[in-house]
């Protein structure tokens, strides 16, 4: 007989419900007590039937996957997010309107709205907000199709899903918002000086000669009747009041004035290789930084009354990146898109064993060499290289008539790399709060090395003024200081978390910073470093370089520890409270399949108090004055729900260890009756980790049936699949598999985030093996104990990542997987960008046999013979995993005689957004599953 037990998450609630939906656990059904145990053995019978999936037609599947998007659509997310507190200053009845993007009911288009926080709480904090309509009268979405390139490939890079109004600038001494919305640009202001508005506002369009996308629009913080834009790769600012515009950089010496679609087109990158204040697709892609210019928060004026601002920009130089061609004959307005892609290695080249010649695959063009009936092997070559990136300055005057004037672009003192030697990646960049310096994190290409740096902004000095020249108009005493500095043998995790305290002394600054490699685990830390002068001396003429102005710490106090993270990447925030000396910060202490809010003294670091409720996963945001914060939560039981809390009693250390729960502003949505959640579950590898899974059992399931499984992998860096949280919108698809008789099986291995970089390092120099070796041996953990899982029949699915694994899956273990549906998969790493797959595997010319065996053409010798076990889908128009990838992979399975499907979207790019593709992609997965599984 085997034995069944019931995985619980640690510190589960039994109370808590699910909004009204029932449900069992497989220890529930096997069990002769309907009693909620705990690793309660449980007898279950040693022979099982195997359970077979009723096949349907295509019409058929098609009925089954409508029906689960209806279901799917009673579920969709309204919960509000990024929000704003703006404090009421003349009312009896509220405390503070509290702005946020969010759908109104009826509506799938993300907007403006708000919520007022009455003075006086209820007793259980069960009070719902009303919500109002900040914009009346107002389409925010562009219709389908008519995104311009930028906003396409924007709308890529930040994996956006919903339409509408996706983020919006506030001005909070003004009360302006604006925003990018309908293909323009609009503002309009509330509150701050004059009544809070009741009725909807009517948004302004911002006036522009400029044609096409105007892009990453910002408000000026010391003058927020000025607005900066970028269009066509260069920054612009527009005076909102006077409609004066002036453009601001010149690195693309095209019209200003171009047509939609246009804007900065496929066949600009060609023809001008520059852009100013555009973020590179590899940092927005691989470092989640989608801007790249920054206002100075303070002015200076002059004798006039006039005030005078400063702009930081990146500038990018891609002319030595190679130029990737995807051919686009579907799409009207042009027939091909070109990219700048730098791929892996500085000098890279794909190739085979054999005679070396060049050929073309779907216009992708590579270096290759063939030998037939040979594996492929990568040889040396000099090829692509990165972007070439420097920091530059834009000073302008913005008159009391309204008018721009006095534009002076400004460079450093001495070209960046000459000061900065070893920096490939300009990884975040802003000005601190009183404006005194520029900032910025720089690592080396191989992402272990990284620099926190100061720049005076009197290093910069005008364009137009020669090198040499420059360095004399500079005094001595003013130069970089690098105040902090990390190294690590793996690689370096970009974060957000940085604050600089006013400065008490001219020759210190603290501030607060979140360093992981030091532990493993990324942690606060409450920095002084001297600000000495340098030895170095523009004067002299000779060469500068980053050692020279490093600087020593005075103090570096951790303000947590523990084997536990502080998030700082994917939109987690901290929030430092100046008054009380507190930090506030959001981390996995408590779970790592749990974040919640926590606060700790900055000054006198000792008890961490976390404040908000466990067994859920939270996502916060404080108010400015640090008195209330929300939370969006959920668990996998219960649907994203959305409370407002004070801030209210303190004791003497200022922490607060009691919390008002104020108001409401969203209610758990009802699930359907056909949705079940996932079960989580826990189990110790023989690696000795503990690795986390979710498993969805089988919808009607009878304890004498054995269900065919399937495995839903990701398996990359940087992603966590498994959490407490609400997994029926994101993961219907898998209830859907569930609810046809699949067991769904879902395993974050070693490599995944939130478990220290350790855990994450295991990818270090071969991917490929370690995930698979995770999932397997949980697939085999949980056949040990869940009689419905049937290790004979196993699929594994995956996108992107989970592509590349579910490939290398069916052929590094196909006695495992019967078969594999691989979605948009990475088949050749030398082919990808090299911000990513330098930091997992080095660069190619250290780790040459990493390189080839993480690759999946290394591996198709081992793929199975057998027709109908793998099926390939992939979009055509993919700019991030090339279409090359897909069309490598088929080549050497042609080569080789191996059997496969595929499956092509021709308008999709890395994610399915149109809806029949996206229908289309999903039946083919059910009906591939049923006929072959």
């Amino acid at each position: 007989m085997q034995k069944a037990k019931k995985a619980r998450l640690s510190g589960d609630s039994g109370s808590r419900g699910r909004s009204g939906v029932m449900w069992h656990t497989l220890s529930d059904l096997l069990s002769e007590s309907n009693e909620m145990v705990d690793a309660e053995d449980v007898q279950v019978p040693s022979f099982l039937t195997c359970y077979g999936v009723a096949r349907r037609s295509w019409e058929g599947l098609r009925d089954v996957i409508r029906a689960s998007r209806k279901q799917q659509s009673q579920m969709v997310s309204k919960a509000p997010h990024d929000f704003r507190f703006v404090r009421w200053t003349d009312s009896d009845l509220y405390s503070h309107r509290i702005y946020f993007l969010g759908m109104m009911p009826g509506s799938r288009e993300s907007t403006l709205l708000y919520s007022d926080v009455p003075k006086h709480f209820s007793k259980d904090g069960a009070a719902l907000l009303s919500w109002g309509q900040l914009l009346g009268n107002f389409q925010p979405a562009a219709l389908f199709g008519n995104y311009s390139r930028e906003e396409e490939l924007l709308r890529e890079r930040k994996r956006l899903g919903t339409y509408g109004i996706t983020s919006y600038d506030y001005h909070a001494d003004t009360g302006t918002f604006l925003f990018q919305a309908s293909g323009s640009i609009f503002h309009c202001s509330d509150g701050c000086g004059k009544p809070f508005t009741t009725v909807p506002l009517k948004p302004v369009e911002v006036r522009s000669g400029c044609l096409g996308s105007r892009m990453d629009p910002k408000i000026c913080l010391p003058e927020p009747n000025l607005v900066t834009f970028i269009h066509n790769c260069d920054l612009w600012v527009s005076n909102l009041c006077s409609g004066a515009e002036r453009r601001l950089t010149f690195a693309r010496t095209g019209s200003t004035t171009q047509g939609k679609g246009s804007s900065g087109g496929s066949g600009s990158c060609l023809l001008e290789p520059k852009s100013a204040g555009v973020a590179s697709f590899v940092i927005q892609e691989e470092f989640d930084r989608y801007t790249a210019y920054w206002c100075c928060p303070v002015a200076s004026q002059d004798s006039a009354g006039n005030k005078i601002i400063w702009i930081l920009y990146e500038e990018v130089d891609e002319s030595n990146v190679e130029v990737i061609h995807i051919p686009a004959p579907a799409l009207e307005e042009r027939k091909s898109d070109s990219f700048r892609y730098p791929r892996a290695g500085e000098s890279t080249q794909l190739a085979w064993q054999g005679l070396c010649i060049r050929v073309v695959l779907a216009s992708f063009f590579f270096p290759l060499c063939f030998n037939f009936g040979c594996r492929p092997v990568f040889l040396h070559f000099s090829g692509t290289k990165n972007v070439t990136v420097t920091l530059r300055m834009s000073e302008f005057k913005s008159n009391i008539d309204g008018t721009i004037t006095d534009v002076v672009d400004k460079e450093l003192v001495c070209l960046f790399h000459t000061l900065f030697p070893n920096t490939e990646y300009i990884a975040r960049a802003g000005w601190t709060e009183d404006g005194k310096y520029v900032w910025a994190v720089l690592l080396d290409r191989a992402q272990q090395r990284l620099q926190l740096v100061l720049i005076p902004p009197a290093m910069f000095a005008p364009a137009s003024v020669d090198l040499s020249e420059r360095r004399r108009l500079v005094p001595d005493s003013v130069h970089p200081y690098v105040i902090y500095q990390e190294e690590t043998s793996l690689w370096i995790n970009i974060h957000d978390v940085f604050h600089t305290f006013p400065q008490r002394r001219n020759d210190e600054i603290t501030f607060i910073w979140g360093n992981e490699p030091r532990t493993g685990f990324r942690h606060l830390y409450r920095i002084t470093a001297f600000l000495y002068p340098s030895k170095y001396r523009w004067s002299e003429q000779s060469i500068a370089t980053s050692d020279d102005f490093v600087c020593p710490l005075k103090e570096e106090v951790p303000l947590t520890s523990g084997e536990w993270e502080v998030l700082g990447q994917q939109g987690a925030q901290t929030w430092v409270d100046e008054n009380r000396g507190l930090i506030y910060f959001q981390a996995t202490r408590d779970s790592p399949l749990e974040h919640h809010l926590y606060t700790v003294s900055y000054e006198r670091p000792s008890e961490i108090i976390r404040l908000t409720q466990p067994g859920y996963f939270h996502s916060c945001s404080l108010s400015k004055d640090r008195e209330l914060f929300v939370t969006q939560f959920s668990c996998v039981e219960s649907s994203p729900s959305v409370q407002l809390y004070q801030l209210a009693e303190r004791d003497g250390d200022g922490l607060c260890r009691q919390l008002y729960a104020w108001a409401r502003l969203l209610e758990p949505v009802a699930c359907p009756m056909e949705y079940q959640p996932p079960e989580l579950f826990s189990f110790q590898c023989k690696a000795g980790h503990t690795l986390y899974g979710m498993v969805y059992q089988p919808h009607g399931l009878q304890p004498s049936q054995k269900h065919p499984t399937v495995l839903f992998v990701y398996g990359g860096p940087h992603v966590q699949l498994v959490s407490n949280s609400f997994k029926g919108m994101k993961f219907m698809r898998l209830n859907t598999l569930a609810s046809l008789g699949y067991a769904v099986v879902v395993i974050d291995n070693r490599g995944s985030c939130h478990r220290g970089l350790k855990f994450e390092g295991a990818l270090k120099g071969h991917m490929g093996e370690v995930e698979i070796v995770d999932q397997v041996e949980g697939l085999q953990w949980l056949a040990e104990r869940y009689a419905f899982i049937d290790l004979n029949r196993v699929a594994i699915h995956g996108w992107s990542y989970g592509g590349y694994l579910s490939l290398m899956g069916l052929a590094l273990r196909p006695d495992v997987f019967k078969v594999a549906i691989a979605g948009a998969p990475v088949t050749v790493w030398m082919a990808y960008d090299t911000a990513y797959t330098e930091r997992y595997l080095g660069l190619p010319d250290a780790n040459m046999s990493g390189y080839e065996t993480s690759s999946v053409v290394y591996h198709v010798e081992k793929l199975p013979k057998e027709p109908n076990r793998l099926l390939i889908l992939h979009g055509y128009l993919d700019e991030n995993v090339h279409f090359f990838h897909t069309n490598m992979l088929v080549s050497q399975l042609v080569r080789m005689g191996k059997p496969y499907q595929l499956q092509i979207y021709p308008n999709e790019r890395h994610s399915i957004r149109c809806a029949e593709s996206g229908e289309h992609y999903e039946i083919m997965l059910l009906h591939f599953l049923q006929e072959h599984l």
